[in-house]
């Protein structure tokens, strides 16, 4: 019987420490670690190098380096789909029917669109 009751104590022992541990993680440590987050899924990555031009043998460009930027949607995150499908569709040349279906699903990241370029994901940002 007392082995009984000291295990009964030992795991409501480690309940407690585990929920006030998650307590403290949610509220004292919460805003923090959503910045840590926030910091970490909107980062830049930086080209450490940039490459040259390549030209023709006439001097006509026929590659050259420029960024490009990659645009993908949390749909968990997203509360007003039309309104988002919307403004999406007029920066990004999709129709609102095509970022529809991407945001609708229940996935994790969705990918919107390729090879954005850097005016048009500021004024993403801004909206």
């Amino acid at each position: 019987m007392k082995r009984l009751l000291a295990i009964i104590l030992l795991i409501t022992f480690l309940f407690i420490a585990i929920l006030a541990r998650l307590i403290y993680i949610g509220i004292v440590d919460g805003q923090k670690l959503y910045t840590l987050a926030l910091d970490q899924w909107t980062r830049d990555v930086p080209i450490t190098a940039r490459r040259g031009s390549i030209f023709d043998r006439s001097g006509i460009v026929l590659a050259d380096s420029y960024s490009t930027y990659t645009l993908y949607v949390r749909p968990v995150e997203i509360t007003d789909h039309e309104k988002t499908a919307k403004t999406l569709g007029e920066l990004t040349g999709l129709t609102e029917k095509e970022i529809s279906k991407k945001i609708i699903k229940k996935s994790s990241e969705v990918l919107i669109s390729k090879n954005l370029s850097k005016e048009v994901m500021l004024k993403i940002l801004k909206s």
